[in-house]
């Protein structure tokens, strides 16, 4: 479980530290903002898969219910991405997915999540194709 160590920062299970990025709690136009607490955020990274896809730098989150997946951004995003740290402190830090270009995960990403029943083949395909609203 996540471990709070100051107001935005946190460690979790895996020892990696995570960062509560302000901006994407501030209101900002310019940026996707959370609807969840400190805590979730820093407990959908912690759940987010590492070993899915090649890139070491990037991991792609959700929160779950027994339903599914469910709302973690301002405006209906229900898929967090995740950066990894490119310089000291060697923190991640993550915000919901929305309209960016960049902010499309991989296909393996999504196969392994639609076969693992975690997102239907529709939330899938919704996905690839930019939609980011439940």
């Amino acid at each position: 479980m996540a471990t709070q160590l100051s107001y935005e920062h946190w460690q979790v299970a895996s020892g990696e530290l995570y960062f509560i990025h302000p901006q994407h709690r501030n209101g900002s136009p310019e940026k996707s903002q959370w609807a969840v607490g400190h805590l979730e955020e820093a407990t959908i990274f912690e759940l987010a898969p590492s070993n899915v896809t090649a890139a070491d730098d990037k991991r792609w989150g959700l929160q779950m219910s027994p339903s599914g997946p469910t709302v973690i951004g301002k405006q209906g995003e229900w898929l967090a991405r995740f950066l990894g740290p490119t310089s000291p402190p060697l923190e991640w830090h993550g915000f919901p997915a929305s309209r960016w270009p960049g902010d499309r995960p991989p296909d393996e990403l999504l196969e392994a999540w639609s076969t693992g029943e975690s997102i239907t083949e529709a939330q899938a395909a919704r996905l690839r194709k930019g939609i980011w609203q439940l």
